[in-house]
């Protein structure tokens, strides 16, 4: 075989069919005697979910995804994981992962220098890491600071009243729209005085 891709495939399927076709013969040779046979499977369960426990934990991290409704497919997420953040949208949700595609922003470009890749996370992920929903039950808005330079003779309140002025002239939509955000959230959330 040519294809390194088709060979590292065929040669996957052999040594699956190899396996199964020695358990069968092992489990053949024991099933005289039922107790060979059950502490034989109590065993290979026992092995099984040991190894298997990142899987297992996936699909119980689907559950909480699906049911629990912290996360859909379209949703803009971030994810820190080890000294890497990356925000994107969810493109996939899946049995054992969620499949993202990295948006371009500030925060990401400043730390990774990269944007556009798709990123699997498994979906146990909802257990040990923060992932944070930027969108959750429709929120439009993220509350976001600014830092503003001004010089020691500068005079700070002329300076303050400039940027209240931009601020609530260019951002008044967007506030209006983040006070109905929130109090939409009041609804489901106990969240108290919101500052908007």
């Amino acid at each position: 075989i040519k294809d390194s891709e088709r060979y590292y495939t065929a040669t996957k399927i052999i040594n699956f069919i190899n396996i199964n076709i020695i358990f069968l013969i092992l489990l053949f040779a024991y099933i005289e005697n039922i107790t060979y046979l059950v502490t034989i499977l109590g065993f290979a369960s026992a092995g099984l979910a040991i190894a298997m426990k990142d899987m297992f934990m996936s699909m119980l991290g689907w559950c909480v995804i699906i049911f629990g409704g912290s996360f859909r497919v379209g949703d803009r997420v971030k994810v820190f994981q080890n000294d890497t953040t990356y925000i994107g949208d969810i493109i996939d949700i899946s049995f054992l992962r969620i499949t993202l595609y990295e948006e371009l922003t500030l925060e990401t470009y400043n730390k990774n220098r990269r944007s556009g890749r798709i990123i699997f996370i498994p979906n146990n992920y909802v257990f040990t890491n923060l992932l944070a929903n930027y969108t959750h039950h429709g929120m439009k808005t993220v509350l976001d600071g600014i830092d503003i330079s001004v010089t020691f003779d500068s005079n700070l309140d002329k300076a303050q009243e400039i940027v209240e002025n931009i601020v609530t002239r260019h951002a008044k939509g967007y506030t209006e729209l983040a006070r109905k955000n929130i109090a939409r959230l009041q609804h489901e959330y106990s969240i108290k005085n919101p500052k908007v």
